[in-house]
């Protein structure tokens, strides 16, 4: 991680690889289907939120977001 790279996260993705991203300068893509981990995403610093039940073409959205390739992240821990 380095400053502005980026992270695609999953709805699963620990809280804490988001606050270290943000601490590194990342800017943090929080995909869920739920609004209320998309908004604990949004307090722990994710830039973007894409909600993947209501924008069944998610990727296009992140695509819109980022040019170039991206970091994705995901932790099965349910932490998040």
């Amino acid at each position: 991680m380095s400053p502005h790279s980026y992270l695609r996260l999953f709805s699963r993705a620990g809280s804490f690889a988001l606050q270290f991203a943000v601490a590194a300068g990342a800017v943090v893509i929080a995909t869920s289907s739920s609004k209320e981990k998309l908004a604990f995403a949004q307090e722990l610093g994710a830039t973007h939120l894409i909600n993947y039940k209501e924008t069944p073409e998610w990727y296009k959205e992140v695509n819109r977001i980022v040019s170039y390739p991206i970091f994705t992240l995901l932790d099965d821990s349910n932490a998040l």
